[in-house]
């Protein structure tokens, strides 16, 4: 009886690990963001596109929000702007983001736009090559741009740091890691 009920809990044991691994793993998702097609236009218009790309199976992107900072040697005693190109990007209209938050001298803070509250209406966020286009980026300086480099990136720690999260299949949104 001893062993029989040893053995249940054993199995019982082993189960319940598996199962919440499995599970676990099937709802986490995790992607990547790059930052490319960085171009001048002109000598005081640059623009870039945001990607994301899921790591391992594609996702619903619910929203997120992107922490961006520059090479402050950029603005070169002008005042930098940027803008949201709204035109051009993979994602749902309603998704696209809208607004821009400039943060200090060198970052800004691109902000969640609306979200749809079905999964079904959500954007596929890719896994092949770039992964999907969030959004086109202008950055415009009230002088010249000098040559220097840009040195754009995303910033994930700290207030308003970069965060995607993704629209599960109970309809909630969920942070991606």
């Amino acid at each position: 009886m001893k062993k029989i009920f040893l053995l249940v809990f054993t199995l019982s044991l082993i189960m319940t690990i598996v199962f919440s691994f499995a599970f676990s793993a099937a709802r986490a998702q995790s992607c990547e963001y790059f930052i490319k097609n960085d171009t001048m236009l002109d000598a005081r218009h640059l623009q870039f596109d945001i990607y994301l790309k899921a790591k391992g199976e594609p996702f619903y992107y619910g929203m997120g929000q992107f922490k961006i900072e520059y090479n402050e040697a950029l603005a070169k005693g002008g005042n930098i702007t940027a803008n949201i190109n709204r035109g051009v990007t993979d994602l749902d209209t309603l998704q696209v983001p809208k607004s821009i938050l400039q943060l200090k001298d060198n970052s800004f803070r691109i902000n969640s736009a609306s979200t749809y509250r079905k999964q079904s209406k959500c954007t596929l966020i890719k896994n092949k090559g770039l992964g999907t286009r969030i959004c086109r980026v202008v950055l415009e300086n009230t002088v010249n741009f000098p040559k220097v480099p840009a040195n754009l990136h995303f910033i994930f720690n700290g207030p308003g740091a970069s965060a995607v999260y993704y629209m599960n299949e109970k309809d909630l949104l969920v942070i991606t890691k």
